[in-house]
């Protein structure tokens, strides 16, 4: 058997071995895959994503790559590196092509696109940008070397290390630049259909050191789930974090601690809508099961997801509200967050404000509206 046919079978043997076992999880729940799939394809219309199929869609991931993940400086030296492997080391970069392809190509198959999901394939990216460094073999005038000879050795030898050097800076700058990330895109260039990143912010928001910022997750969670915000006939003073209508109340410590009254499953049903990289339903789903008053016992509240707007119809089930203020201001803002906002100003019957809480953004605040019965 030769060599090219010999990897060929490995390849399909590789290939049937890992359907097997995806198989194990996928087959049983193969249903579930199907409905998860369609709430994709539904979100991505609730967030105006381009049709999947479209050149918008198609490209989503590798402008991702070159301007979002890499970013454009990086984005460039990549494209270099990519080019040289496919004149020069074809052979030595196919495992690389198919990680690269197959990362991207899988996900530009999903209707909602999210720039996390590639994030995989970084690794082989990086090394096609430099896979010509190799190349720049050290040579030095030697005696039977010529004048001119001599000065291209010098020459190539100066600017592999100046490009190292340049590489290497830039990385350096580019890390630091995120571990320390201010508010806005940093410096980016706008062409008619896409944005590039030149230098910009940590793009994801967390992949940096520990942070002083303070979201208020879990005083949301356990001022919700204690039921500190039911109206009652005595009052009593709020707490710094918590301002607010007459029928908002501070619980005491006690009820701090204190499991929400009622069976199991009578927990208060929290509405989020606010989805942003800290602030978002997941985290406040995790945190209400961190609080959960029993070993493994049910989450102090329960939440429900409204970020997008095929969610609303589901705010007749929550008893609470969790959005955000200064929408004007925001980087970015949600469809389901200004179709809240709308709702929440024109029906101020039907949802009154119960308690507000910091959160490190310019002009914002969380703040947890009552739905009233």
């Amino acid at each position: 058997m030769s060599r090219d046919r010999r990897a060929i079978v490995n390849l399909i043997l590789a290939a049937a071995l890992s359907l097997a076992i995806a198989a194990l999880w996928y087959g049983p729940h193969f249903r579930d895959v199907i409905a998860v799939y369609h709430q994709n394809q539904q979100a991505a219309v609730d967030e105006g994503e381009s049709p999947l199929y479209s050149f918008e869609s198609n490209f989503f991931y590798v402008h991702a790559l070159i301007s979002m993940q890499m970013q454009l400086p990086l984005g460039l030296l990549f494209i270099c590196g990519a080019l040289y492997s496919l004149v020069q080391r074809r052979r030595e970069s196919t495992l690389l092509y198919l990680w690269l392809i197959s990362g991207i190509g899988v996900f530009a198959l999903v209707a909602n696109k999210a720039v996390r999901y590639t994030v995989p394939v970084l690794p082989a990216a990086a090394l096609l940008s430099l896979c010509w460094l190799g190349d720049l073999k050290r040579t030095g005038p030697s005696a039977s070397s010529s004048t001119t000879r001599s000065r291209l050795a010098v020459a190539a030898a100066s600017l592999k290390v100046a490009l190292v050097a340049t590489i290497t800076v830039w990385s350096l700058a580019g890390f630091f630049n995120a571990q320390w990330p201010k508010q806005g895109f940093g410096y980016v260039i706008d062409t008619p259909r896409w944005r590039w990143m030149v230098w910009a912010r940590n793009y994801y928001g967390f992949d940096h050191r520990p942070m002083s910022d303070d979201w208020s997750i879990p005083e949301i969670v356990r001022t919700v789930g204690t039921r500190s915000l039911e109206p009652r006939t005595n009052q009593t003073d709020g707490a710094a974090h918590v301002a607010e209508t007459s029928e908002a109340r501070q619980p005491s410590p006690r009820e701090s601690i204190s499991p929400p009254t009622g069976a199991a499953g009578d927990q208060p049903t929290l509405g989020v809508v606010v989805n942003l990289p800290h602030l978002n339903p997941s985290s406040v789903a995790l945190e209400a099961r961190l609080q959960s008053p029993e070993t493994a016992g049910p989450p102090l509240i329960r939440v429900e997801w409204l970020v997008a707007d095929s969610s609303l119809d589901r705010i007749d089930r929550c008893d609470y509200l969790l959005v955000r203020t200064g929408l004007e201001h925001a980087d970015w803002s949600s469809v389901a967050e200004r179709s809240v906002e709308t709702l929440i100003r024109t029906q101020p019957d039907r949802f009154k404000r119960a308690a507000s809480f910091p959160i490190p953004l310019k002009e914002s605040e969380a703040v947890v509206y009552r739905r009233q019965k």
